[in-house]
C-alpha cells in the first residue's frame, strides 16, 4: 500500500500521516511477523513526509540535506533495536543515531566533545551518572549544557512520573519535538 502525498501542502496532512506512521511503528515493534510488510509502507510514508515538509518549507527534501546525528545518552533497559526502530519511524537510519546506554561507560563520556560540534543535531538525555568527565564545577550534564554556549540542542527523556527514563513514549516525544523544531526552522 503506497499513499502518495507528495503534491499536497497542508500541515494537517503531515499530522495525519505522522499518526499513520506511529500506528504502523507500534505494530511493527510488537509483532515481528509483520515487520517486512510494514517496513516498505513506513519507508514510503516517511519519504512522502520528508518531501512534503520540504515543499512546505520551500526547500528540497529536508532529510536528504541533513546528515547530522542524534545522540541518545543515558542508561535504560530498552533494546538498541527498539531505539533504532523508533528513530527509523522518524526518518533517521542507524548511522545517524549514536546510543550511549551503559551507565558505567557513560561516567567516562566526555561531554566537552559535544561543545561546538557540528556532528550532532540534538542530544536526548536520559538517566546518566551525576559525575562524568568534563563537568567541571557543574552538578550534572543537564546543568552544564544549559549553562554554557556551544552545545547542540538537547531534550530530557522523562517518564510520565517525571523521572529521567528512556521509554518508547519519551523517545517518540523527543523525536516529535525535533520534527516540530525542523518544521519551524
Amino acid at each position: 500500500m503506497y499513499v502518495s502525498i507528495k503534491n499536497l501542502s497542508s500541515p494537517s496532512i503531515i499530522n495525519r500521516t505522522r499518526g499513520i506512521i506511529n500506528k504502523l511503528c507500534s505494530k511493527m515493534l510488537y509483532d515481528g511477523n509483520l515487520i517486512q510488510e510494514y517496513e516498505t509502507t513506513i519507508n514510503d510514508l516517511n519519504t512522502a513526509i520528508v518531501d512534503l515538509r520540504g515543499q512546505l518549507a520551500g526547500e528540497k527534501a529536508l532529510g536528504s540535506l541533513d546528515k547530522t546525528k542524534i545522540l541518545i545518552l543515558g542508561s535504560g533497559y530498552m533494546s538498541i533495536s527498539i531505539i533504532y526502530g523508533i528513530a527509523k519511524c522518524y526518518g533517521y537510519e542507524k548511522d545517524r543515531i549514536e546510543v550511549h546506554n551503559d551507565y558505567d561507560k557513560n561516567k567516562h563520556f566526555d561531554i566537552r566533545k559535544l561543545q561546538y560540534s557540528t556532528e550532532y543535531k540534538s542530544v536526548f538525555i536520559g538517566p546518566v551518572a551525576h559525575k562524568i568527565v568534563g563537568l567541571g564545577n557543574y552538578d550534572s550534564i543537564i546543568e552544564k549544557i544549559q549553562s554554557e554556549q556551544g552545545y547542540p540542542p538537547f531534550q530530557i527523556l522523562k517518564a510520565k512520573s517525571g523521572d529521567l527514563k528512556i521509554t518508547k513514549t519519551s523517545l517518540k516525544n523527543a523525536f516529535d519535538n525535533l520534527m516540530h523544531q525542523k518544521m519551524a526552522a
